[in-house]
Formats: structure tokens, C-alpha cells, sequence
């Protein structure tokens, strides 16, 4: 039997689809190396200022070696209208990382940032030493730059160091890799100016608190209350001393005038000559003792009212509330001893 074979029309007409197909494939495979990135490994950094075009933008992840062709990144990003939306920013790029990987997190805005949780009832000092292990800023440079920053709260305070003390708001930050020790300042400072809404404005007018006085009192609470649930009720006691002249007694104040934390007080320690020391003292200290959180603000403004004068802690930091010495003293034996 004779076999048929492909004829020579067959193949004049598959020519074309063989060629074109080949053809694609090139164009796939060239289109797909542009696409993908130069080889390497490690993070390099990268700054897109606000007023750079798409050309200056593709230079610099050329000249970076982040990208294989400048018309190429400027001819995808204007084909996926991507042109339009490139965020400016400080960026930690890895090498290795495609053209569309790339362009997606210019238009998503995946900024680099150095990131940090500030927790509730640091001091100024003990801030400054958290922000600087994560090399934030440095300590010198955050104390000098700290007696100069201006804020409408601030108006008044002496111009040392100490002067943010209670104002460094809590909270998790997180910082551009370019940021100097100005910019860390002034961004915890307006964390806290978003406290100062109108609602704790005409509070603290009702109550006649400047924000000082508001901090002041917050971070007292701050240093004494453990659990949530318990701030105003702690909140409830200072006021109740303030109103009847009473010192407050708190060894919070005492501890922040020696300077450092110990694990007890002792008698000598409450003799220190110090506007801190709130058991000669009579009224608030000069300012607050630490940096309060919202929980500890709010207490502040809005005490549970109660008659109650003293509290002791217990082992498991809650307190019990008495209305008389003599209540607060068999509070104080009977925790001693174990029975509560």
C-alpha cells in the first residue's frame, strides 16, 4: 500500500503557524526575561521623592540594578495605567524581585520602615533608650532636639530634656528608614495631640486641667494601676485627696525622684528632698512621672466618684479600697497575712 504523505500544498500552508508560533515563543521568552529581574541577593535601598516621573523612577531601579531595562519598566507601568500611581517613599527593595512584583508595591505604597511599640509608663529617659536599640535615633541628638520641639500643650515648660516627660504617647510605630530624631519627636507628639479631641478639651475645661495637670494626674494612674477596670477607681482616690488637701502618698513619685526603681521602699526613701516626693508634698508633682496610655487619660477625666481615700495592692496587683486609716491599715495585715 502506497502511504500518503503531507503534500506540499499541506506544508506551504502549515509554514506560517510554525513560524508564528516560534515567533510568539521568542517574544514570550524575551518579553519574560525584561520582565523578570537581575540577579542578586540582599535588600537595597530605595527613595522616590514626590515630584519624579516614571522616566526618573526608571533610572534609579536601573542604576540600582533592580530592574534590565528603563523603557521597559516605563512601557509596562504606562500599559497597566500603573504610571499614574507610584507613591513616593522610602523603599527596602530585595533583589530578584520581578517588574510586575516591583510596580505593585510602588502603587501599593509598601513603604520601608523601621517599626516599634512604645508600652505605657516609660519615662522620657527609658523611651529614649527603647527608640535608640532600635537604632532610631541617637540619645544625644533626641535630648538636644527634645528641649527645642514647640506644641501648643507644651507652652510654658522649661526647656530641658525632661520637659516631654509624660507626653511621648504609647503606641506601635513605624518610622521611615530617613527618619532623624525631629521627626521621631514630633511624630509621638502629634500621636498624643490626637488625644487632645474636642471631647477631652471640654472635659478638661469642666474639670479647670491644663494638659500638664491632665498628664500629670494620668501618669500617677498609670504607675499605680495594674488592671483597666481599676483606673478610675484609683483615678477616684487622687481627687478625692486633692479636694480635701490630703497628700497623695503615692511611692511612685518617690521612686521617679531617687531616679531608678527599686523593689521597696524604705522609710528614709520617703523623706527625700524632692517636689516629686508626694508623701512631704502637698497637691501634684511638678509633672508627670511617665507617659500614660488612652486607658490612664481617660480615668483621669472621668473618676468614679466614691469616698474612698486609700488602696493596697494585692499579690495579684488589684487593690482593696478603704475610706479610713484605720480601714486601710487592717487592708494592709490582713493582705500580710495572707487573707486576701
Amino acid at each position: 500500500m502506497k502511504r500518503r504523505g503531507v503534500g506540499k500544498k499541506s506544508r506551504q500552508k502549515l509554514r506560517p503557524i510554525f513560524l508564528g508560533v516560534i515567533m510568539l515563543g521568542l517574544i514570550l521568552a524575551v518579553g519574560g526575561w525584561f520582565l523578570s529581574a537581575p540577579k542578586g541577593s540582599g535588600e537595597v535601598s530605595l527613595k522616590i521623592e514626590s515630584n519624579d516621573n516614571v522616566h526618573e523612577v526608571a533610572v534609579k531601579l536601573y542604576d540600582a540594578g533592580l530592574i534590565r531595562s528603563e523603557q521597559t519598566f516605563n512601557w509596562y507601568t504606562r500599559f497597566s495605567g500603573a504610571d499614574r500611581s507610584l507613591i513616593a517613599g522610602d523603599y527596602q527593595i530585595p533583589r530578584g524581585t520581578s517588574l510586575p512584583s516591583l510596580v505593585q508595591v510602588f502603587t501599593e505604597g509598601r513603604v520601608a520602615c523601621n517599626s516599634v511599640t512604645i508600652p505605657e509608663g516609660l519615662t522620657v529617659r527609658e523611651t529614649v533608650d527603647l527608640l535608640a536599640a532600635k537604632n532610631l535615633v541617637n540619645k544625644e541628638r533626641f535630648m538636644i532636639a527634645a528641649q527645642a520641639v514647640e506644641w501648643p500643650f507644651l507652652k510654658g515648660l522649661p526647656q530641658v530634656p525632661e520637659r516631654l516627660e509624660g507626653f511621648l504617647f504609647p503606641a506601635t510605630y513605624c518610622f521611615p528608614v530617613t527618619a532623624d530624631e525631629q521627626m521621631v519627636i514630633n511624630t509621638l507628639l502629634q500621636r498624643f495631640n490626637q488625644e487632645l479631641t474636642v471631647e477631652t478639651q471640654q472635659r478638661m475645661a469642666e474639670l479647670g486641667l491644663t494638659p500638664l495637670e491632665l498628664v500629670t494626674i494620668a501618669s500617677l494612674i498609670e504607675k499605680e494601676a495594674e488592671r483597666d477596670d481599676e483606673r478610675p477607681m484609683i483615678a477616684g482616690v487622687i481627687w478625692n485627696r486633692l479636694r480635701t488637701g490630703m497628700r497623695l502618698q503615692i511611692d511612685a513619685t518617690v521612686l521617679y525622684a531617687l531616679g531608678g526603681h527599686k523593689e521597696r521602699l524604705l522609710y528614709r526613701d520617703l523623706e527625700i528632698e524632692s517636689p516629686y516626693n508626694t508623701y512631704r508634698q502637698v497637691g501634684l508633682p511638678p509633672g508627670p512621672i511617665a507617659s500614660p496610655g488612652a486607658a490612664s487619660m481617660r480615668a483621669a477625666l472621668y473618676p468614679v466618684k466614691h469616698d474612698y481615700l486609700y488602696y493596697v495592692a494585692r499579690p495579684d496587683g488589684s487593690h482593696v479600697f478603704s475610706r479610713s486609716f484605720d480601714e486601710h491599715v487592717k487592708a494592709k495585715q490582713k493582705i500580710q497575712r495572707g487573707g486576701e
